[in-house]
């Protein structure tokens, strides 16, 4: 891969600089990877946590390289470490609860870890967030760690907060209609669904589809 060579060069050279940011030693590993020399890309993400301990880039671009090499067991004693280390800040817990939600997605009878990354998200949840996309952010990786109640109150307390009709809406319509059906609650799946073809009479043909078939149940 010419491109990811020609970028661990330009990385790697202004990465030899003794003031070089830990950001920029996440991203000289990520090129490594990219280019096929893992050993490098580990040593370079090593480096980016020691030169900042606090900062989740180091971790984040360890993690991509442990998952690659399916070094589990090394995974989760990352995704642990970098729980207590890095500072509380909204974006990089939600985005190493994500990383969480892939290991168990390779591991899914880890309920240690499980309650490791529920707990993470759950010290976001108490935070003063602002941002929607935080919200919804924070909702997504719930429900990937299989925690659909905690995901379907969010998403309601943005619905509540969203003016309609919008894309916004309707996203959060569907994702609540995904839950309901996968907890079997017909009832609240069909208010959601409902909801997406007022909106919108033409536009999404299976919610018609779904309607049909949970009125058939």
């Amino acid at each position: 891969n010419k491109q990811a060579d020609k970028a661990v060069t330009v990385l790697a050279k202004s990465a030899r600089r003794p003031n070089a940011s830990a950001f920029l030693l996440s991203w000289l590993a990520r090129a490594d990877l990219q280019a096929g020399k893992t050993n490098q890309a580990l040593a370079a993400s090593r480096l980016s946590i020691q030169r900042q301990p606090d900062a989740f880039d180091g971790y984040g671009c360890q993690l991509e390289i442990l998952f690659h090499n399916n070094q589990l067991g090394e995974a989760v004693r990352t995704l642990n470490r970098a729980a207590k280390s890095i500072r509380p800040d909204p974006p990089a817990f939600i985005a190493l609860a994500g990383l969480y939600a892939v290991y168990l997605k390779a591991q899914p009878k880890d309920a240690a870890t499980k309650t490791n990354a529920v707990a993470l998200l759950d010290r976001v949840a108490k935070m003063k967030l602002t941002a929607p996309r935080l919200w919804q952010g924070l909702a997504d990786t719930y429900s990937q760690l299989d925690q659909p109640k905690k995901a379907a109150a969010i998403y309601l307390k943005l619905l509540s907060d969203t003016p309609g009709p919008s894309l916004m809406r309707e996203a959060l319509h569907e994702k609540l209609a995904a839950l309901y059906f996968q907890a079997e609650d017909k009832t609240n799946a069909t208010k959601q669904l409902q909801a997406i073809v007022h909106d919108h009479p033409t536009r999404y043909p299976r919610a018609w589809f779904f309607l049909g078939e949970l009125a058939f149940e």
